[in-house]
């Protein structure tokens, strides 16, 4: 482990220990993780004694969902779900990915985050319910953008009341919720009626917390924490690219060198 990953790594057993982190998170999809880069993120949360969360890029992408399950991920999201017929699809992938034995130690869920997911929202839960997925992720951003309404209305009255229905629905069919999307100092008060209806985990970027530290005033200090902890990700991805670019230099000038000497 290089400094970086270090300060990471006593980053992350803080937020456990502190904040009530629960996993990191990474995407194959809007983040767009590489492979060569995820198994040090792995490390990182593994030996900080987190879980993993991965986000896949389709209902099917079988793909994505082998990744996950090599990288030992314990939470598979499946973004795009607009339809009981796509629902199904994923249920399937995950079936055929993951052996029976494995999966009990799975959780599976899918994302509303469109206009078009919420207006299904109730069968779509009721359907995931009966295919024994877990629950539902609300990401707050990209729902806000699917009915045209800037970020800052993820906080409105608008996004919320809606959020609290699908809570509703979550609480009614025993599955799961989880909200995500610009989590702040600000989403704090509308965590807080969420989870008064139905929430089980919130998640940053990077970062997944228990419900409970909505009850903690240590809070923000998380929240703060795990606003570090992706920038301190992205400055070791930043360098670990950076190497990868620059370590041919060398080669490559001893060539050109070469090829203008014999051409002279």
């Amino acid at each position: 482990m290089n400094l970086l990953e270090r300060d990471m790594l006593q980053l992350l057993r803080r937020g456990r220990d502190l904040y009530g982190y629960t996993h990191i998170r990474a995407e194959f999809e809007a983040e767009g993780s590489r492979l060569e880069e995820l198994p040090r993120l792995v490390e990182i949360g593994y030996k900080a004694g987190l879980d993993l969360i991965i986000k896949i890029g389709g209902c099917e992408g079988l793909t994505g969902l082998y990744h996950a399950r090599s990288l030992g991920a314990s939470t598979i999201i499946a973004p795009m779900i607009e339809s009981t017929y796509a629902l199904k699809k994923y249920a399937e992938a995950c079936a055929k990915t993951f052996p029976a034995a494995e999966k009990h130690d799975t959780q599976f869920y899918f994302n509303i985050e469109t206009a078009q997911a919420y207006a299904i929202h109730e069968d779509l839960i009721a359907e995931s319910s009966k295919l024994g997925l877990t629950g539902a992720v609300f990401g707050r951003v990209d729902f806000s953008a699917s009915m045209n309404l800037p970020r800052h209305a993820i906080e409105t009255p608008i996004i919320t009341s809606k959020i609290l229905n699908v809570a509703r629905a979550c609480q009614i069919h025993n599955q799961e919720l989880i909200v995500g999307g610009g989590i702040s100092f600000d989403s704090i008060p509308v965590l807080q009626k969420i989870e008064n209806i139905h929430l089980n985990r919130f998640e940053t970027r990077k970062i997944a917390f228990n419900k409970s530290q909505l009850l903690q005033p240590t809070l923000i200090h998380g929240l703060t924490e795990a606003a570090r902890f992706e920038l301190l990700w992205l400055k070791n991805k930043q360098n670990y690219y950076a190497h990868i670019k620059n370590e041919d230099v060398a080669r490559i000038n001893l060539l050109e060198r070469r090829i203008l000497s014999l051409v002279a």
